[in-house]
């Protein structure tokens, strides 16, 4: 501990490495936190990217910055966990007077989000919550107040770590069929930039600090759909990083999991809808953020079989990657191409669509586009239980999809506002020229 002075204040500055922070030395992930589809079979499951640590962070109890008479900042806490691809803390209890606020933030500031009151939804008495992540070791949180204050201040009782590459080791639900065709996103903004466009409305999730999957916007009014395995309950839709645009920023940079750092426009939203049979969930996040990204929109009537497909996603939590490409021996046309509409189901009865095109761990809840009107056909999630690798279709099992006609028809009412296109419309954003307001409908 070092105590240093600022401004005339005492401002208690606490480095805590996680040898130091966990505790009884231990590491664990905790199985009753984690989204319900971690416990569904291999193929069909969010990706861990983390695991959780035991903490013991606190402000002081009650805080205050007497003689203040604007917010100052009067603790700092730094979370370092050494070779961690991204921290996010858990406040355990959260309660600061009116005016005063927490920031968690990146070393450089580049990343930083505020907490006022009792945090997110007031879950800071009420069990507590995820703070946002950040990318790489460190995290900084910070309590700013004004005056002398009988607030309680905040706990930090874990923190989530990110996995470094070989703790990953090899995706066990990695689906490449055969080679991997799939590019970084910005390699299509100027060769295909609708499906570069379309691409934008995809975020990347990190889920209750550990989980990460694929979502994209549904319709005009904010809502955004993505696997019932990946956000299965509202405390899972609560505690979210919803992340858009992390992408590399040419077509050869790599992006590993969390890196290439979109912007988080919320860490928690309201889950409207969700269905185990059709492995969906709908939530509505907090702002309408499709003025800045655009939207999705579903084909009603379906995929049409060996129609070409492509699916934007965040496979292995990296930044985004478009599959649009496919050197599997059934596509001899070298496009990914929807090729059956009668593949079983990963669990349960039933058919759903099937394609030989690549996806990952992480890529679940990916939105797979027709190519011809840009319009959703099916909601991937899952692959089956052969993978694709030896480009025998006789021994290889599909990747797989919901076909959207079975989650329309599952919605009914809660379908948001213009969230079904018409097949014989093609949209275009404008997004070309930087004029995000100029949504236009032209007949080919």
């Amino acid at each position: 501990m070092r105590i240093t002075k600022t401004a005339g204040l005492t401002i208690l500055a606490l480095t805590l490495l996680a040898s130091a922070a966990v505790a009884g030395g231990s590491q664990c992930v905790d199985p009753a936190a984690a989204p319900a589809g971690q416990r569904l079979a291999a193929g069909q499951g969010p990706l861990q990217v983390g695991e959780y640590v035991n903490a013991a962070f606190e402000s002081p109890h009650p805080y205050g910055a007497p003689g203040a008479d604007a917010p100052v900042r009067v603790f700092t806490q730094e979370i370092h966990h050494p070779g961690a691809t991204y921290v996010a803390p858990y406040f355990s209890r959260f309660e600061l007077a009116p005016g005063d606020y927490v920031v968690v933030r990146s070393p450089d500031g580049r990343r930083t989000w505020r907490y006022e009151r009792y945090g997110k939804a007031e879950l800071g008495r009420q069990g507590g919550f995820w703070g946002i992540h950040v990318s790489g070791d460190r995290a900084i949180i910070e309590l700013y107040a004004k005056g002398e204050r009988n607030a309680f201040g905040f706990t930090i009782d874990r923190y989530a770590r990110g996995f470094t590459a070989a703790e990953m080791g090899e995706d066990a639900d990695e689906s490449i069929c055969t080679t991997d065709d799939k590019e970084n996103a910005i390699c299509y903004e100027l060769s295909e930039p609708a499906i570069y466009d379309k691409g934008r409305a995809v975020s990347r999730l990190l889920i209750q600090g550990a989980f990460l999957c694929t979502g994209w916007l549904i319709g005009d009014d904010g809502h955004l759909m993505t696997n019932q395995h990946c956000i299965g309950t509202a405390a899972d839709a609560m505690n979210t990083d919803y992340e858009f645009m992390a992408e590399g920023a040419t077509c050869e940079e790599f992006c590993g999991q969390l890196q290439c750092d979109g912007v988080i426009e919320a860490d928690s939203a309201t889950l409207i809808k969700t269905s185990v049979p059709w492995d969906y969930s709908m939530v509505l996040l907090p702002v309408n953020v499709t003025p800045t990204y655009g939207f999705m929109q579903l084909r009603a009537t379906g995929p049409v079989l060996e129609e070409r497909i492509y699916a934007p996603q965040h496979p292995g939590g990296r930044g985004k990657e478009i599959a649009v490409f496919s050197t599997y021996p059934e596509n001899p046309s070298g496009f990914a191409e929807m090729d059956t509409l009668t593949a079983p189901t990963c669990s349960g009865g039933g058919i759903e669509a099937g394609y030989w095109m690549d996806t990952e761990g992480g890529s679940s809840g990916s939105p797979v586009l027709g190519y011809s009107d840009h319009l959703v056909v099916a909601l991937h999630h899952c692959r089956g239980a052969n993978f694709c690798t030896t480009g025998n279709p006789d021994v290889d099992d599909h990747n797989r999809g919901l076909l959207i006609q079975d989650v329309i028809a599952d919605l009914g009412v809660d379908l948001p506002d213009n969230a079904l296109g018409n097949p014989d419309v093609i949209f275009t954003d404008g997004f070309e020229s930087g004029d995000l307001s100029a949504w236009s409908g032209s007949v080919p």
